[in-house]
């Protein structure tokens, strides 16, 4: 028995599936991406902070956000949190970022932190 015009409504879905996950893929692979440079940017500052007392914390919050407008991410300085204490020095940052995926919202959220050992 022939089934011209009959289409596999399993073969559409899938397709379907597949092109909604491309398009996903496609929006927030590269945030991610970006938001994996500002993170080492986090581990460089703090580490820096923790082994040169001169470098204070506005070189800290200077470093995050060249890191984050390099990057196109929104970070601003309230968004950063500094702690210094005699044996480390924490550094964490909060921000979010919200990708349109076919109409959908998707809202990332990045803490990323790092706590840096201090040698003194």
């Amino acid at each position: 028995m022939r089934r011209s015009g009959k289409i596999n409504i399993g073969c559409i879905l899938m397709a379907a599936a597949l092109v909604v996950a491309g398009v996903a893929a496609y929006k927030i692979i590269p945030v991610r991406v970006r938001a994996a440079e500002v993170k080492e940017a986090v581990k460089r500052a703090a580490e820096s902070a923790a082994t040169n007392e001169r470098f204070k914390n506005e070189n800290v919050v200077a470093t995050i956000l060249e890191a984050a407008h390099d990057n196109n991410l929104p970070v601003n300085e309230r968004q950063i949190k500094i702690d210094r204490s005699t044996r480390e020095v924490h550094v964490e940052v909060h921000y979010q970022v919200t990708a349109d995926i076919l109409g959908y919202k998707y809202v990332m959220h990045f803490d990323p932190y790092y706590d840096a050992p201090r040698f003194d």
